[in-house]
């Protein structure tokens, strides 16, 4: 209603998670949100060393459980 933005880079949109906490529904729900690919996290950042293993969760899973819209769910 307001037109305003949240910037976060990178993984930081997993700080938008902690609206949610110990709520019925996020306050940011229906809101669209760029995040770094699941795709990137579940494959090539772990064979290329950047993560040294599987995550236990997922950001851009876990926002859109949340009801945000992940405008890049595409991006491999």
């Amino acid at each position: 209603d307001n037109d305003r933005f949240i910037v976060t880079l990178c993984h930081g949109p997993a700080a938008l998670l902690s609206a949610g906490l110990n709520r019925e529904k996020s306050p940011l729900e229906g809101y669209s949100v760029c995040v770094f690919p699941d795709s990137l996290d579940e494959g090539a950042n772990i064979e290329i060393g950047y993560l040294p293993g599987r995550l236990k969760w997922l950001v851009a899973d876990l926002l859109t459980k949340q009801g945000l819209k992940v405008v890049n769910d595409d991006m491999t």
